[in-house]
């Protein structure tokens, strides 16, 4: 009877260690399965089953040039007159020059050839990415290489949009004041950070000074202005 009651014994603990170590398991492999698919804490009942949504948001640098010409056309200094002044900030109409932006036609003398705009515009830049740029701005030739004659001007002038640069981060030449271009990489530091937003812009204006003396041609004389972005 001692011996039956002994092996009763042991049987229901042997149960007991089987029913823990089953539960143990349970447990564990349900703390593993909440981890793996959406953290511990979450439960779930056996009637249910777990997809995962995974989306990883990297930087995106983009900076582009939404109007990306200045084109004056066809002209010449007038008569008598040491220059003629290009002002995109100012005049659609050059000053002691016939050159005229608004003018396209292809049958005047001379020919328009104008970009065609009718208020003073210049390049407009904007931060297209998803993150905020410090702005470099040059030139690939200067005054003298863009139009060889005697004391020429090639500037230019940068004013801010609403959110584009604000004043504390603006650097390099003061916004709305003329300054010669820069031709060294990358370029002149205009701002420190260039806000990314739908709304952000900057807008870029170019003043030429022609001198009288500069070789004609027929063939337009074309610079570009190079704006890069890195992250600030």
């Amino acid at each position: 009877m001692s011996n039956d009651k002994n092996l009763m014994i042991v049987a229901v603990i042997a149960v007991v260690v089987s029913v823990i170590g089953l539960l143990t398991s349970m447990f564990a492999y349900s703390n593993y399965n909440d981890w793996l698919v959406g953290g511990a804490g979450v439960s779930y009942s056996p009637n249910q089953t777990t997809g995962i949504v995974n989306v990883t948001i990297v930087q995106n640098l983009v900076i582009n040039f939404s109007s990306d010409q200045i084109i004056w056309g066809i002209g010449s200094v007038d008569a008598n007159k040491q220059n003629a002044t290009l002002d995109s900030a100012t005049s659609v109409i050059a000053i002691n020059g016939n050159w005229n932006r608004s003018d396209t036609t292809v049958d005047a003398i001379p020919p328009g050839f104008g970009d065609g705009v009718t208020t003073p515009s210049g390049f407009v830049l904007k931060n297209i990415g998803n993150t905020n740029a410090n702005l470099y701005l040059r030139t690939n030739n200067n005054a003298t290489q863009f139009l060889p004659g005697t004391n020429p001007v090639y500037q230019y002038n940068v004013t801010s949009g609403a959110t584009g640069c604000a004043a504390a981060n603006q650097t390099g030449p003061t916004y709305g004041t003329y300054v010669d271009v820069n031709t060294t990489i990358p370029g002149t530091k205009v701002c420190n950070q260039f806000v990314f937003s739908p709304a952000s812009s900057l807008r870029i204006d170019i003043k030429l000074v022609v001198p009288y003396d500069v070789p004609t041609s027929n063939t337009p004389r074309t610079s570009n202005m190079i704006a890069t972005a890195e992250l600030s």
